[in-house]
């Protein structure tokens, strides 16, 4: 999905009644914090919906990671599953897409994925039923895990390099795959990261 000018995503956020009283300067610092990303300032806008009395520059930085917080809230409510035993099965499927090299499993290949983690399997799965984060795509021969969003995929995918780099344990890891360059190009402009990882990226995935 290409990114609105900039006039296209005030008039989006101006369009809905939880910015109402905003100012103009107000919604154009939104949508820069968005990059004009049509993706972003819908969950933008839903987070708002969801909890109004947020601070909106702060959810605008970082509005992937608060709107999931915001919908596994929801799911914990249900389930009764904390939110933090969520994210950290998240965090698993990302590490595991990773080392497995594959961003769209199967729905069998989780159970082996999973298989010394049933309780982890069982977070996935409730999350896929649920729907917001992630999801089962059933195709006609096949049933593959997807995030809703390829923003989500990225939000993910580059958390969990970013904790491999921090770890120091990334040498022998699959984050070196050219597959993955974009998601570790994006990890380390997140990143205050030593010389050593530097120098390690430009010789083992300079394209990122």
């Amino acid at each position: 999905i290409d990114s609105f000018v900039r006039t296209e995503s005030v008039d989006v956020l101006r369009s809905t009644t939880v910015f109402d009283g905003a100012t103009d300067e107000e919604l154009t610092a939104y949508a820069e914090l968005l990059n004009d990303d049509p993706i972003l300032l819908a969950l933008f806008t839903d987070v708002i919906k969801r909890s109004p009395e947020l601070n909106r520059p702060a959810v605008a930085q970082d509005v992937l990671g608060i709107w999931s917080n915001s919908v596994l809230k929801e799911l914990s409510d249900k389930t009764h599953v904390p939110v933090a035993e969520y994210q950290t099965s998240l965090a698993s499927l990302a590490k595991a897409m990773l080392v497995r090299r594959m961003l769209y499993p199967h729905e069998s290949q989780l159970a082996t994925w999973f298989a010394s983690s049933p309780t982890a399997l069982r977070n996935v799965r409730q999350m896929a039923e649920a729907g917001h984060v992630c999801y089962l795509n059933s195709a006609p021969r096949e049933t593959r895990l997807q995030f809703r969003h390829d923003r989500l995929l990225e939000y993910f995918v580059t958390s969990a390099i970013s904790q491999i780099l921090l770890s120091g344990d990334y040498i022998s890891s699959p984050i070196w795959d050219p597959y993955f360059a974009i998601f570790l190009g994006r990890a380390l402009a997140t990143l205050h990261v030593e010389p050593a990882i530097l120098n390690a990226v430009q010789s083992m995935s300079p394209v990122a």
